[in-house]
């Protein structure tokens, strides 16, 4: 199994709630800009990983490996997933190297099971037996449900930022009414990624507007089980190829 899969006890949890995105923790690192200890959001490591290799760019600097532990609530349970990255020129995001990883493991399941067949004659038959099944299904849940699920909650990040900046376009008075809207909102957004479930938004939990605009042509209110469907549908193919390499030799 290697790097991929560490157990969620091995390590201290971070405080998760369903109102939150996932944490992502550097476990080790050969990257003075990413110190092992780092703690940030999802979006954050995911903002600051493709930032920090783009500033590689025709750089010449050496690939340095990080490993990344990332803890989550999906369906109202918790999780944690180890992933070994790359940052350096070339590189991609966290994202884009997460999904290289699984779906290469996914294709060649000799890499994953490599360390059942290091094991002494015997013995690797038996681990094949009783954990490849497993391995594989936690392959597959990662290349079907949680790399999207990550990429949902990056997206719903991207909306808050969007409706922020618009808000500085507003008056105060306005301003302050469409920013406790769009927390109210982006926190329906994240609870029903988290959990699993959709409540319909009450009428003062209605997305984010504009007051005048609404009251002079007033429109339907998208729900938020509406713009968890369209975030879903906005995110990248299981087959999206990485914009920058992901590793040395296929890594």
């Amino acid at each position: 199994m290697g790097e991929l899969f560490k157990p969620f006890q091995n390590l201290p949890q971070p405080e998760l709630s369903p109102e939150r995105e996932p944490v992502v923790t550097v476990l080790s690192s050969a990257d003075e800009s990413l110190p092992a200890g780092t703690r940030m959001t999802l979006s954050e490591a995911e903002t600051r990983i493709g930032e920090l290799n783009e500033s590689y760019w025709n750089s010449g600097e050496p690939d340095r490996p990080v490993k990344l532990a990332i803890d989550y609530m999906m369906e109202g349970e918790t999780d944690r997933y180890c992933l070994p990255l790359y940052t350096g020129p070339g590189r991609g995001t966290m994202l884009e190297q997460m999904q290289f990883h699984v779906e290469r493991s996914l294709e060649h399941p000799e890499i994953a099971t490599r360390l059942f067949d290091e094991a002494p004659a015997g013995l690797g038959v038996l681990l094949h037996e009783h954990f490849g099944p497993q391995l594989y299904n936690d392959l597959e849940k990662l290349a079907t449900r949680v790399v999207t699920f990550f990429r949902q909650h990056y997206a719903i990040t991207q909306l808050e930022r969007q409706f922020e900046k618009q808000a500085q376009a507003m008056p105060d008075r306005e301003k302050e009414k469409f920013l406790e809207a769009t927390h109210v909102n982006i926190t329906q957004l994240r609870q029903a990624a988290n959990t699993g479930h959709v409540t319909a938004p009450a009428q003062v939990r209605a997305a984010p507007f504009a007051p005048s605009r609404q009251q002079e042509d007033p429109k339907p209110r998208r729900s938020v089980k509406v713009r968890l469907r369209q975030i879903k549908e906005e995110q990248p193919g299981k087959g999206r190829n990485p914009v920058r390499r992901p590793g040395p030799g296929g890594r």
